[in-house]
Formats: structure tokens, C-alpha cells, sequence
């Protein structure tokens, strides 16, 4: 379980090259209790103008610096108009 006060980016790639890691505003993670799995839900927002239209990897990172842990999740994604 990750303590509040973790942070997380957002991280899309094209082809292992990274065009695009956004920090997300500090904000407290912790499980939802209406969850029997606890997940943590996460939002960004970010602007892609500048992107190319198709495929790419997103990876959000959660980083836990007090018990020096990380955890990652990772899929494909499309950019449509």
C-alpha cells in the first residue's frame, strides 16, 4: 500500500522513445474503500496537442518515498481526433 503524499507521472512512448512524462500535482493516494481490491484512482490531465495521432505506451509510475518503493502500470493506448 502506498502512503499519501506519493507522487505519479504519466509517462507516453513511442517506439522506447519517451515523448511525453507529466508529473501529476502532489495529491494523497490511498485504496478506495468501496473497493474489495484497493485500487487507487488517479487523474491527469494533460495537453497532446503536439502529438502525433496513433499509437502509443502510457505508463503511470506511483513513487513511494518514505518506504522507497514504486509500482507501475502500463498499456496501449490511441490518440484519435
Amino acid at each position: 500500500m502506498f502512503r499519501p503524499h506519493g507522487k505519479s507521472y504519466l509517462d507516453l512512448t513511442v517506439d522506447a522513445t519517451n515523448l511525453l512524462n507529466h508529473p501529476a500535482q502532489p495529491t494523497a493516494i490511498a485504496p478506495s474503500t468501496a473497493s474489495r481490491l484497493g485500487t487507487m484512482p488517479l487523474t491527469f490531465s494533460l495537453g497532446v496537442n503536439g502529438l502525433a495521432l496513433g499509437a502509443y505506451e502510457c505508463q503511470v509510475t506511483i513513487l513511494d518515498p518514505a518506504a522507497e518503493k514504486a509500482d507501475y502500470w502500463r498499456a496501449p493506448i490511441v490518440l484519435v481526433p
